[in-house]
């Protein structure tokens, strides 16, 4: 029995040798089959092929046809941090530009607009609202209607004498009165509400300050027309837009003629008088066009950018019984 403790000692001897021996040739074979080898020495330049990729001072890359060897270079953090701010600075100033050219608009503007105290302070318009017209959507006032082709034609084939013939003409006549009439009440209210847009966005604009439209504001009163708002407001954009297409290069230049021809219109046009404003006669419509070029020096139209229009985003802002602009 006391022979034992010998044994044992023995037994764990060989099983220390042969860990030993099983550890060393173990981590030889594991070393040669490795592609990625972490914190050994680093191989110079000159030993490593096209195809060794250097990460860091840490890791190198062997000799591999393996897209699965790549390592992705790691992010320097020193790197990353100071082109993150390269790049907040360059947005800054950016910004900063922004800012002080949108100061310098503002002081400019506000310098002009000084310069034409005389004509903002005696302004001939003012907000006026239409007496009766107001904001409605009843479909009578909305929606027009065709005329009852079914029962005329009813009228004229179920007249067998002439006495009967004429008295369905005679009604047929009535029938198209009574429509014409209701339709152009309808028509009169759509078109004193798309007044009310376009003045909402004219007492809205500056550009009813400039020199240019004081001049045709001046031509227009010669005629009595000053009065009518939006035809004052409507010619001014015509005569600006006529003189700005003499510079586009692109398609929009062939409307130059229509431009021409509008102010001729616009000065003539129903739409311009649903409120029974003074109507120039055509001799004095082409006088006034003729006088709007001849007379107002083009080159500060070009210098004007945006226009007078009708918002429709403006109409959601209406309820039922409001009263609508008129001038």
């Amino acid at each position: 029995m006391k022979r034992i403790p010998y044994i044992a000692a023995g037994f764990i001897l060989v099983l220390i040798l042969i860990l030993t021996i099983d550890y060393y040739f173990g981590y030889k074979k594991n070393t040669n089959s490795v592609n990625v080898v972490d914190k050994l020495e680093e191989p110079s330049v000159a030993n490593l092929s096209d195809k060794h990729i250097v990460a860091d001072s840490n890791i190198v890359v062997s000799d591999s046809s393996s897209d699965e060897n790549t390592v992705q270079n790691k992010i320097d953090p020193v790197a990353q941090k100071a082109a993150l701010r390269a790049e907040a600075l360059q947005a800054y100033e950016k910004r900063l530009e922004q800012i002080r050219k949108a100061g310098e608009a503002k002081d400019k503007h506000k310098e002009w607009l000084q310069s034409r105290s005389e004509w903002i302070d005696n302004f001939p318009y003012i907000p006026t609202f239409h007496p009766q017209a107001v904001y409605s959507t009843d479909p009578k006032l909305t929606e027009s209607i065709e005329p009852d082709h079914e029962k005329m034609h009813l009228l004229i084939s179920s007249a067998k004498t002439p006495e009967e013939l004429t008295k369905a003409t005679k009604t047929i006549e009535e029938m198209l009165e009574t429509t014409e009439a209701y339709n152009e009440e309808i028509y009169v209210n759509n078109m004193r509400i798309k007044n009310h847009l376009f003045l909402k966005t004219f007492y809205a604009s500056d550009i009813k300050y400039t020199e240019e439209f004081e001049m045709v504001h001046r031509i227009m009163a010669d005629y009595g027309l000053h009065d009518n708002t939006k035809l004052v407001a409507k010619t001014f954009d015509l005569l600006k837009d006529y003189h700005h297409s003499e510079h586009w290069t692109d398609e929009r230049r062939n409307q130059r003629p229509n431009y021409f021809r509008g102010i001729v219109g616009t000065l003539l046009g129903q739409t311009s008088f649903v409120n029974g404003e003074n109507k120039p006669s055509e001799e004095a419509a082409y006088e006034i066009r003729e006088r709007l070029i001849s007379e107002i020096p083009k080159a500060g139209f070009l210098k004007i950018k945006g226009f007078f229009a009708i918002d429709e985003r403006l109409r959601k802002d209406l309820n039922e019984g409001d009263p609508l602009l008129y001038r």
